[in-house]
């Protein structure tokens, strides 16, 4: 599935360090890695000389990972890197781009006008914001082994709409990526059950139970070890909790259309679980028919 890897760099601490652990991503299949960087070419700086550094850059990473069996590719593209990145994700049909998290303040610009937004926004490949890159014990050997672990234990929010379907069809091919737990998590929102009567939310609980005892059963199928959980509350504080008591390596969520996407990232509880999860985010694109 994730066969022809995108890493987009802007040179900082995070995007370099994801270079010295690529090789991990070999245990989800991937075969290629395209190394790419945009020259922003709002920022005034000579497009020329920022190009030749930046090749030069790339051209060594590119080597040590050729040196290590990766198949390799570097891409220098000058203009808007929104732009830029999501033009080159589709004429190189990358099957995913994995985006290095630069800690809260690279966080708190993510979603607010940032490349990373415009790119998720217009994306329609899946997109991993990796967010151990910055960890204040990080050495390349454990996170090595970390990183081969990512797709262990998914944490998988459910809404039960069609974008969350989509996401769960796609988790069960997972198996070959290495994951071995999948803890299936639904929220009866606390902000709409005001409004019903206490038989009626009774009547949600036990029809959210069914739907998770099904899901539980179409994963159990396929391998995997499964926890399911039904919680009251609002969906980000609960996501957020489940990520950190069950301990899961990544939460796998899935977003909306193009439309959607622009209100996800203004507030709902993708773009927070994305901002604020300490594990990494896996967002999978679901466009809806029109």
């Amino acid at each position: 599935m994730f066969k022809k890897i995108m890493f987009p760099t802007d040179f900082s601490t995070a995007s370099n360090r994801i270079y010295s652990y690529i090789e991990s991503f070999k245990d989800i299949g991937m075969e290629d890695a395209l190394l790419v960087h945009v020259v922003d070419t709002r920022e005034g700086a000579d497009i020329r000389d920022r190009s030749a550094w930046a090749t030069d850059a790339l051209n060594k990473e590119r080597e040590l990972l050729e040196v290590a069996g990766i198949r390799t590719k570097t891409v220098i593209r000058a203009g808007i890197p929104f732009v830029e990145l999501n033009d080159t994700a589709e004429k190189e049909d990358v099957s995913l781009v994995i985006l290095a998290s630069h800690g809260k303040s690279m966080v708190e610009r993510m979603f607010l006008g940032s490349v990373t937004e415009k790119l998720i926004y217009h994306s329609t490949k899946p997109v991993l914001i990796e967010k151990r890159a910055l960890l204040e014990d990080y050495n390349k050997e454990s996170m090595l082994t970390v990183m081969k672990d990512t797709f262990k234990h998914i944490l998988y929010p459910t809404d039960w709409s069609d974008c969350a379907k989509d996401v769960l069809e796609r988790l069960k091919s997972f198996k070959e990526f290495g994951t071995e737990m999948i803890t299936v998590l639904h929220v009866m929102d606390t902000r709409h059950l005001k409004y019903h009567t206490e038989s009626k939310i009774k009547e949600f609980e036990r029809v959210d139970i069914e739907k998770l005892n099904e899901v539980e059963a179409e994963l159990k199928e396929h391998g995997f070890n499964v926890k399911v959980i039904l919680t009251v509350g609002t969906p980000f504080a609960e996501i957020k909790r489940a990520a950190r008591e069950s301990d899961v390596t990544l939460v796998a969520m899935g977003v909306h259309g193009k439309g959607f996407i622009k209100e996800m990232l203004l507030g709902s509880t993708a773009e927070k679980v994305a901002k604020h999860a300490f594990k990494p985010v896996l967002l999978l694109s679901h466009i809806e028919e029109e």
